[in-house]
């Protein structure tokens, strides 16, 4: 076997592997998978990092393009997306975790 046919058969699978990212389970999984990688691969999913209201805009996008479902079933895709593919929570020192009120905060 020659290199170049090793390295045309490694790169025609190197898309196939990525589509093939792998999703969390939960609630929404299954939706995902039958409505949303009907035209576009998990791996273009699990790349995104947004905020609920992010991913709110993003499937309403799809709606717009064709995507079909429920309102109850986007709803559920939302919230799968947010929970597994959401934004990191910013990380906060725990010494500023709490805040006090001016008030309390002037009488020291």
């Amino acid at each position: 076997m020659s290199k170049w046919f090793l390295i045309v058969l490694f790169c025609g699978l190197v898309p196939v592997l990525n589509a093939q990212a792998k999703l969390p389970d939960g609630d929404g999984k299954a939706l995902v998978e039958r409505i949303c990688t009907e035209c576009h691969g998990a791996d273009q999913i699990v790349e995104l990092k947004l905020s609920e209201a992010e991913w709110r805009a993003e499937v309403d996008k799809m709606i717009a393009r064709g995507a079909e479902g429920t309102d109850e079933e986007f709803n559920t895709i939302v919230k799968y997306l947010a929970k597994n593919f959401g934004k990191p929570a910013a990380s906060i020192h725990p010494r500023f975790k709490t805040v006090q009120p001016a008030a309390v905060l002037m009488s020291h």
